[in-house]
């Protein structure tokens, strides 16, 4: 029997913000907080929000690799909730059946683990919209369901599922001016205005504040990297434009956005002459080390010397998936597995 390979779609630049941002804990549970009704945050024990380990995620999960899943109390009782965060750039129609179907196997799973279990754990669904226009798609699985006139009557048993959403395209202003940390508020802003109609060395000018103060947080240089990343890749503004932006900012965002410039052309050029010389992957293995080297310091800082010996003896197919993995790993080991 020929075994069919199943596709593992990558993370986009968008995936990688949002998973690298809201990944921890806390901004999660304050996108939360800031987004769903008042009705649902206010029983939620929110300093119990915890992220559901890798292991218990499985294939089908963890080819979604976008998503984000919490585990949480409710109302002091020990009531199993997982949150599962999902975002979206375009309003795909069928979004809320695949919601569903995560909803399921996280269910699924969880009763795989408890097989006496009586009762299956609440899952609440979020989707985080940053599209270019308003949300359109269906919100409801049942409107996806093409139930014959003659059987309108049995409408009672089609399975109905629906998810909170945020249309950031919506928010407009209002997310600017909104009651948020820093180190979220401004990669929400990345992803409602960079790659729109406004040129983004004009936002960055707008947002130099929110930069300094993000630069200022404990924690917050990470976040920043992230977002100059972020723009270096999506952004269609002019690069010279871009650059005093940043320099505007703070030196040090001039100087992180030259280094992503430096590390995505010197890729660039690597892959053109790769593709012409297949056979010659070797030769010039010095100089992406070297570059390799720019990036991972530039994500996770300076790298110790058993790291730097690794990179040393490194074949040419290490540095090649090293090089992809840098742009979405969140830890130094995941980058280097």
């Amino acid at each position: 029997m020929t075994r069919v390979r199943r596709h593992r779609p990558g993370l986009t630049p968008h995936d990688a913000l949002f998973r690298h941002v809201f990944g921890n804990p806390a901004r999660a549970a304050e996108l939360l907080r800031r987004f769903l009704p008042r009705r649902v945050t206010r029983h939620i024990d929110w300093a119990s929000l915890r992220p559901v380990p890798a292991s218990f995620v499985d294939e089908t999960l963890a080819n979604r690799r976008a998503d984000l899943v919490f585990t949480v109390r409710v109302a002091g009782r020990p009531t199993l909730l997982f949150v599962l965060i999902e975002h979206k750039s375009a309003p795909h129609r069928m979004t809320v059946f695949q919601v569903a179907r995560y909803a399921m196997r996280l269910q699924e799973r969880w009763l795989a683990e408890h097989p006496r279990a009586r009762f299956l754990p609440a899952v609440l669904p979020f989707v985080l919209f940053h599209g270019p226009r308003a949300w359109r798609g269906p919100r409801r699985l049942r409107d996806l369901i093409d139930l014959p006139p003659a059987l309108r009557g049995w409408r009672g048993a089609v399975p109905d599922f629906t998810f909170e959403l945020v249309d950031l395209h919506a928010l407009g202003a209002r997310l600017e001016r909104g009651a948020m940390a820093v180190a979220s508020k401004l990669p929400l802003l990345h992803l409602q205005q960079v790659g729109g109609r406004r040129p983004t060395s004009l936002l960055l000018r707008r947002w130099a504040r929110l930069y300094r103060k993000l630069l200022e947080t404990p924690g917050g240089l990470p976040v920043v990297k992230r977002l100059v990343s972020y723009v270096a890749i999506v952004s269609r503004d002019d690069r010279r434009r871009l650059k005093a932006a940043y320099h505007t900012i703070e030196p040090t965002t001039e100087g992180i956005y030259m280094t992503y410039l430096t590390v995505a052309d010197q890729l660039k050029r690597e892959g053109k002459r790769e593709g012409k010389r297949e056979g010659k992957r070797e030769g010039n293995r010095e100089g992406r080390t070297e570059m390799l080297r720019i990036q991972l310091e530039a994500r996770f800082g300076k790298l110790s010397p058993t790291v730097l010996a690794r990179l040393a003896k490194a074949t040419a197919d290490d540095l090649d998936r090293w090089a992809r993995a840098v742009l979405t790993a969140r830890t130094l080991e995941k980058a280097l597995a």
